[in-house]
Order: C-alpha cells, then structure tokens, then sequence
C-alpha cells in the first residue's frame, strides 16, 4: 500500500514550527494550483462584456454565495475541485452560453447558444432564467486517486450540486435540479466530450429577482479560443477507459420524471427537523469545514441526532425513488450505548461493537486524524445498483454526495465536527457496520469532537484511495 505519511512523518520528526509552516505552504500552493488549473487561458480577442441578463445575474448570484473566498463551502478530496461550471440563458442578441470561474470571478461568454435548445429534455427558458450546469472533469480525481477517483469525483460533484440547489431555494430563486437529460446533446452544446469532461446535472433557475452581483470580471470571447485547459494525451487515456462506462450509464434520458421537493431519505426513529437552529443553508455552507483532527472526548446523543436530521431536509431534484442505505456505527457518544444502527431499512441493531481506535485506523487506509471519531454514518447500496445500465449508478452517487452535503450542514449546524472519508478498506467496514454480502459501502461521514490540527494531509499528495493496497 502507498503511503501517505511521509510528509507527516517529516513533520512530526521535525517537531519544529518552521516546518509546520512550511507544510502549510505546501498546502496554499495546492490551492493556488487548482486556481490555475480552472483559469482560462490567455484572452486574445476577448473584449469587456456589456450588460448581462437577468438570468446570467440569478446565476452568479448563487455561484457568488456557494463559493466565498475560501472556496471551501463543499468538500473535494484533496483540494481537487474535479468540476466546471457553465451558464445558458437569453441575452439581448439571444441564447448566450457562459464558462464560469468561481475562483477568479471570471464569466466568459464563449458561444452564441444553440439551435437544439428545445431538444435538451431541459424546461424551455424564458426571460431571466437561465440553466447552470453542474461539469465534472474525472481526471483531476483520478490521477490521484486511480480508478477510485471517478466514484470521488461523482460524490464530490454531487456535494456541489447538492449545495448549490439549497442556496438557490435559500436566496428565494424557484430552482429544481435535474440529473435527467439528454446528455449526449448537452455534452455537444458544451463542446465538453472532446475535452474529457462529462455533464453531471442541471440547475434551473426561474422566478426569484437578484440583487445584481459584483466582483466578477465579464468577459465576451467568442471571438478568442475555447478559453478552457484541453485534456493532455494521458487524460484522453483515462477518458477513453471511462468510455464504456459513461455508454451503460446512459446519455440519452428524457427527464421524464418530475422535478419536486422531495428528501433523499427516510431515517428510522426521531430526530427532530434539520437545521433547526434557524440557520440559513447559504450560512451554514459557508462555515462548514472538514475537520482535521477529533479530540479524545466523546459527543453528546442530542449533538449527533441534530446532525443526522439534516439527511431529511428536502431538495427539489428529479431523483425519485430507490434508497441509499444509512448505518451509524456508534463508538463515544454518551446516552446512546456503543454498537451498530441502521438508521434506514429494516435491519437489527447491535449494540457492544465499539472498534477501537487502532481497527478504525486501518479500516480508513491509515488515516490517524479519525483514531478518535465518535462515530461514523456508513453510507451503503445493493453491488447490482452500481453495475445496472441506466440513472441507477449515478442517482445512487448523488444520493450519497447530497447526503455527505446536508451532514456536513447539519453537523455545521449543531457545531460538531465532521469530516467525509473516501479511502476505507470497503471489505472491513462492511464487517464493522455488520452489512450483509449484497452491501457495497459508498461513503463514510464521520462525527466527533473538533480538534483542529494545523495540516490536513490528504492536500499534500496521493494518498487514502478506497481499499487501495
């Protein structure tokens, strides 16, 4: 197994501030990275871009509020961000479509829209709408993460997603998010096939006015080259070994189911409302933050359930029917004993299973930071789910990162801290979580008491890939 500790290992010999800090240099230029990795490339023929429409200003006012200046409001494995963003709406000279870089606060008209507007199983715009779509871009996960890295990037995106709907309904836009449409024709308005990237969802935004964003620098470059970084040679090889996949999992989906409020899932017991200290979604995603270490004390009952409301609010999305399964394993949390929960499904507790420090350790791909987790929600489907042709696979892993979204909110919320864990030893926490044989775990989010350290390691390099040996 590939090692992530060496850098920490560094550290911790060192035992010197100077080499925290330097460390934590490391870290920023990891940021810095990404910010260079999504700016477009140099604008020759760009020109400042007039007046906007309405529809482009609902659409940066919820890109503004999802992404403050720390660009922290969702996790992404590492610092990776393995998404674009892009904007479709009418303008004075009709349909323009936008590339979107929240972290520069650039908007780039790169395209008049297109002719097959109404083919894109997409609601039809009228004036002030606009549809921002939700891109990933598989490689950045996955040069770092193997072939793990596509179930990372969709959980991540689906984090993204996830949270930009409940900003919108937050900000009073009528919003619904879409997962089903014909991607395949999406994919050739966007001019993203060619350029590795795949077309994750669609966020409608409708009634609801905008206030008029600042801070963003307006651009028209349909006179300029594409204005995206092109995938290099080995990136188009890892885009042609996803090919047969991305062809089961379908392109061409009508969107015949409707878009409604609906919650993801359906918790076993009581556990109150979520959000129920009367914080607003675009709040709490702006404080939320993956904790980097827990501190050996245990988190109270009352904490923990308010945290796991948050898996009922509901998001107005085209994702109906199935289940993700949910199971809490409980290790330090006074007023509930030690044990495993299903908290959806019919299964049967089992109280007494308190893993110790050193299992959870190895059962997380070496992770030290989660020694000290007081518990853990394991988020699990049926194998046949993931192997299916179809939206199954990729409702499931909205379902999951959306889940790990309102968590991390609800978590925010009730002040505990919480982190999401991609790299685990799959086979060990499904005994851990006493998971039946058909059970595939997905996704672990984990609770405890915050201790923040000074270095998240996972930013530094390759590290914690799901079972990697």
């Amino acid at each position: 197994m590939r090692q992530a500790g060496t850098l920490h290992s560094e550290v911790t010999d060192a035992g010197g501030t100077a080499t925290i800090v330097a460390a934590r240099r490391v870290v920023q230029a990891r940021r810095d990275a990404w910010e260079r990795m999504t700016i477009l490339s140099p604008d020759t023929g760009v020109v400042d871009y007039p007046a906007y429409s309405a529809g482009v200003d609902k659409a940066l006012t919820v890109i503004s509020a999802g992404f403050p200046e720390t660009l922290r409001s969702v996790p992404s494995a590492g610092a990776v961000y393995p998404f674009e963003l892009y904007i479709l709406a009418h303008e004075g000279d009709g349909p323009g479509l936008f590339h979107v870089d929240p972290a520069r606060r650039v908007c780039r008209r790169i395209a008049v829209g297109p002719a097959e507007w109404d083919a894109m199983g997409l609601p039809s715009l009228a004036a002030g709408d606009a549809l921002l779509f939700v891109v990933s871009r598989p490689w950045l996960s996955m040069r770092k993460y193997g072939d793990r890295g596509y179930l990372y990037t969709q959980i991540d995106v689906a984090h993204l997603a996830a949270n930009l709907v409940g900003i919108a309904g937050d900000l009073g836009f009528t919003a619904g998010l879409r997962l089903g449409f014909a991607r395949g024709l999406v994919a050739d308005i966007l001019d993203i096939g060619s350029r590795c990237r795949e077309v994750h969802s669609v966020l409608h935004l409708s009634s609801g006015d905008a206030d008029g964003v600042t801070g963003w620098a307006m651009r028209d470059a349909r006179g300029a080259d594409a204005g995206v970084e092109g995938p290099s040679w080995l990136e188009a090889a890892c885009w042609t070994s996803l090919s047969p996949l991305l062809d089961r999992l379908g392109h061409e989906d009508t969107g015949a189911v409707a878009v409604s409020a609906r919650a993801l899932t359906s918790l076993r017991g009581e556990f109150g409302e979520p959000f129920h200290s009367g914080a607003g979604w675009t709040a709490l995603s702006r404080n939320r933050r993956s904790s980097k270490e827990f501190a050996q004390s245990g988190l109270g009952r009352s904490l923990l359930w308010r945290a796991l409301a948050a898996c009922q609010s509901p998001l107005v999305t085209d994702v109906a029917g199935g289940q993700v399964g949910l199971t809490l394993l409980v290790r330090d949390v006074p007023g509930q004993a030690p044990g495993v929960y299903p908290l959806t499904g019919d299964g049967a507790d089992v109280p007494g299973v308190v893993p110790s420090g050193e299992e959870i350790v190895h059962a997380c791909m070496h992770q030290a930071h989660l020694r000290n987790a007081a518990a853990f929600v394991v988020m699990h489907t049926e194998r046949d789910v993931l192997v299916a042709e179809g939206r199954g696979m990729r409702d499931t892993l909205f379902r999951v990162g959306a889940l790990g979204q309102l968590l991390y909110l609800g978590a925010t919320d009730a002040g505990v801290g919480v982190t999401g864990v991609g790299g685990f030893d799959a086979e060990r926490w499904r005994r851990l979580a006493r998971l039946s044989l058909d059970q595939e775990p997905l996704y672990l989010v984990a609770f405890g008491a915050d201790d923040a350290a000074e270095v998240k390691w996972d930013q530094l390099q390759t590290a914690y890939a799901q079972n990697e040996r």
